[in-house]
């Protein structure tokens, strides 16, 4: 059963399968992500997902510093915040798992968390996808010092995470993805 995941930490060892950092490929900041990591097995089908280099502003976040890591984001500074197209009033990155499994279907994740920023005392909406249907929502707060931002789902099938933030800016930061496949 799909089971909405936090902790301060991430997921055990023995569950990760795949850990993205997003260091791994390193673009100029401010570029536009789509499927520069489809080879990790993610996909980020919105056109409005940025790369942010290790210089972000959010070095004091539990999850994003020693060392500062890179982001994907839904903004740019002095650049609108993508906001949902469904949800009016709420920023939105996706996330697209992209990876074979060995069962032949449709590619599908078990797992998946990030360590999430959003300003503080923010609605935030996680949700679980599959083909289409939505699997499983659960409502939080989130906030630049949050300690426990590393958020997900962990113990059923999805292919789709939708991250959705309520905000005066509608911005949201990710960084750490760890899958289970």
């Amino acid at each position: 059963m799909l089971t909405f995941y936090r902790s301060t930490t991430g997921l055990p060892t023995n569950m990760v399968n795949i850990a993205i950092n997003f260091d791994e490929r390193i673009f100029s900041d401010g570029t536009n992500i789509d499927n520069q990591y489809y080879d990790f097995g993610i996909f980020f089908p919105v056109p409005t997902h940025y790369y942010i280099d290790h210089n972000c502003v959010l070095s004091d976040t539990p999850n994003f510093n020693n060392p500062k890591t890179p982001q994907i984001t839904n903004f740019l500074a002095g650049v609108s915040s993508y906001q949902s197209p469904d949800n009016p009033g709420f920023g939105e990155l996706d996330i697209v798992f992209t990876r074979p499994n060995d069962t032949g279907e449709a590619p599908y994740v078990t797992g998946a968390v990030f360590a999430l920023a959003s300003q503080d005392t923010n609605e935030a909406i996680i949700q679980a996808w599959y083909r289409n249907n939505l699997i499983s929502s659960h409502g939080l707060n989130t906030g630049l010092l949050v300690g426990d931002n590393i958020v997900g789902f962990t113990g059923g099938k999805f292919d789709t995470i939708k991250i959705l933030v309520k905000t005066f800016d509608m911005s949201i930061v990710i960084t750490k993805l760890q899958i289970s496949i």
